[in-house]
């Protein structure tokens, strides 16, 4: 779940970018997997969705290189665009991700993050 305000708009990188709405000092905790709001989804239950239903997964969702599973943030993180120069990075602390702030973000500054940090599924655009 995010943990600071923050506000969705066009993205030059990927339609809809997700962007801070307050200042972001350097090293802030920003977003964390929260039980209840993030789900977690097995390929058992994908294979009983429509496919209206799985498209959306597959869009939004991520395959977490920790637990083989499928994690779709409900708020807003999930409109969180791709970077290999990104302004925020996930760690691991005891099986739970944690994204932070990687320099301080000035409001209305898109966030971005390396998904490669935690999709199993290596991204190369």
């Amino acid at each position: 779940m995010l943990l600071i305000q923050t506000k969705l708009g066009l993205s030059n990188i990927e339609g809809i970018g997700l962007f801070a709405d307050q200042f972001v000092k350097k090293g802030t905790l920003i977003w964390q997997f929260t039980e209840g709001v993030d789900i977690i989804i097995s390929e058992k239950i994908i294979s009983t969705l429509s496919t209206i239903e799985q498209n959306f997964i597959k869009k939004y969702a991520y395959n977490d290189k920790k637990t083989n599973f499928l994690i779709l943030c409900t708020d807003n993180a999930r409109f969180m665009n791709h970077s290999f120069y990104p302004n925020c990075y996930s760690i691991y602390t005891n099986d739970i991700e944690y994204t932070y702030a990687n320099i301080s973000i000035n409001p209305g500054k898109e966030l971005t993050i390396n998904y490669n940090d935690f999709e199993l599924n290596s991204v190369d655009f």
